[in-house]
């Protein structure tokens, strides 16, 4: 596409009812909608919006020469962009472009669906969370596991009774990184990669479960054999609000993936595996084992979009916006200084 552009809109089907695979009703308003960068997720983003939602959709990207499958209109300036005038922007490039990228967005006024982390370091953050509460820009930094059936069922019931919380996160990065791990952006520290904000999945919903995280301490390198020059690894331990402590491992080098939270209580204990879909439930010599089928992935992303749009429709402020994301971004960044990470 030229410095012309010619706008095919692309006419999509949606709704915010429960996720049945069927066709959902309209949005009342149709959004224009700019995605920035079209990797994995960004792509994923794109295509469960083309699939699922009325709007109009664009993609920004200085790159003229590459296709993309989803043969979505594209723009290559901020020129173009300002005059076509989204309502949305999701920014999903790298983690490093993630603040200037909003910060712009921001200042024109469009509202922002930011993949997780915000960033990968601080200058900058503030004053964006500043331009959009100033603006009155709905805001939200994307951790889809807050919208994962298990996370949801512990969201709703009582965590008093545990005080301890072991997580886990472990994989062999070669194994599902797409194309040559060693170029991705988990591998440089510039572009933001490393386990810790990569897996922020984690902290994440262990703030949402368990209240503001208050302080980190623990550590974090590399073990493994892996091409690359972040961290690998990260042993932390939570201190949150309530009391509650949790135990956070992730890495990039487990040949046997695992994703599970253990809760620990006098007389009781919870184990969920967010893989194999169970919950077991022990309370004495009693033991319940729930069951959380996930139809796909995109179960858990359709969620999370429909959330967000609802959150735009009703002009509410969305859980986990920038001011919600920092407190738990801003100790995560206080600690890899302290591992030269």
């Amino acid at each position: 596409m030229g410095a012309v552009l010619h706008f095919h809109p692309i006419k999509f089907i949606g709704s915010y009812g429960n996720y049945n695979g069927n066709k959902m009703k309209m949005m009342k308003k149709k959004q224009r909608i700019v995605i920035f960068g079209l990797g994995s997720i960004g792509s994923r983003h794109a295509r469960l919006l083309s699939e699922n939602f009325s709007c109009d959709l664009v993609a920004f990207r200085k790159n003229t020469s590459l296709s993309h499958p989803l043969g979505i209109p594209e723009v290559h300036t901020w020129a173009e962009l300002e005059k076509w005038a989204p309502d949305i922007a999701f920014v999903t490039n790298p983690t490093s472009m993630h603040v200037a990228t909003a910060k712009r967005c921001a200042q024109k006024g469009w509202h922002l669906f930011i993949e997780k982390p915000l960033a990968h370091r601080w200058p900058g953050c503030a004053e964006l969370q500043k331009i959009c509460e100033k603006k009155k820009l709905v805001n939200y930094v994307a951790c889809q596991l807050r919208f994962d059936p298990i996370i949801e069922h512990l969201k709703k019931i009582s965590l008093k009774k545990y005080t301890e919380a072991i997580v886990t996160c472990s994989s062999y990065m070669p194994n599902w990184q797409k194309g040559d791990y060693r170029k991705s952006f988990r591998a440089f520290r510039k572009m933001g990669g490393g386990v810790l904000l990569d897996l922020i999945h984690e902290p994440d919903y262990c703030a949402y479960l368990f209240g503001r995280v208050e302080g980190i301490r623990g550590e974090a390198g590399k073990k493994s054999r892996l091409k690359i020059e972040t961290e690998d690894y990260v042993d932390i331990e939570l201190a949150h609000q309530g009391g509650t402590k949790s135990f956070v491992h992730l890495d990039y080098y487990g040949k046997t993936e695992k994703r599970t939270i253990e809760l620990i209580g006098k007389n009781r204990s919870l184990r969920a595996d967010l893989r194999g879909r169970t919950v077991v439930t022990k309370v004495g010599d009693r033991r319940v084992v729930k069951k959380f089928p996930l139809k796909d992935k995109d179960q858990v992303y359709l969620k999370q979009l429909r959330y967000f749009f609802r959150c735009i429709t009703k002009r509410e402020k969305p859980m986990n916006n920038i001011r919600e994301h920092l407190e738990l971004l801003q100790p995560l960044l206080e600690f890899k200084k302290t591992q030269n990470i």
